[in-house]
């Protein structure tokens, strides 16, 4: 059965490799809250940079923590310093795309 008038968000896993003080690629995991697009609105989405993408799309987080290890909540200047960090940016906007493709999600 197919249902119409699915929720406007969506939460969908994105997964980044940081480089450490030693060269080595560490993996780490964060959900992510994505805005759920339709077909004509994914069309527009191969036109925008990953920054813009993002700053309209992502909608909040979980398993983002600071220094400390305390949770970091969602605002736009948090969102900013997380996308300064290489390469979480481009990884999120990978995944916001990914989850809207049948491909995709088959993956998860």
């Amino acid at each position: 059965m197919l249902k119409i008038g699915q929720s406007e968000s969506f939460w969908y896993p994105v997964e980044v490799k940081i480089l450490d003080e030693n060269g080595n690629e560490v993996p780490y995991e964060f959900k992510a809250r994505f805005r759920r697009l339709s077909r004509e609105q994914m069309v527009e989405v191969q036109t925008k940079k990953d920054l813009e993408l993002m700053r309209e799309n992502l909608l909040g987080w979980s398993g983002v923590v600071d220094a400390a290890e305390n949770p970091l909540p969602f605002t736009e200047e948090n969102r900013e310093l997380v996308f300064s960090l290489w390469p979480v940016l481009p990884a999120t906007a990978q995944a916001f795309v990914e989850a809207h493709s049948p491909e995709g999600r088959a993956k998860n």
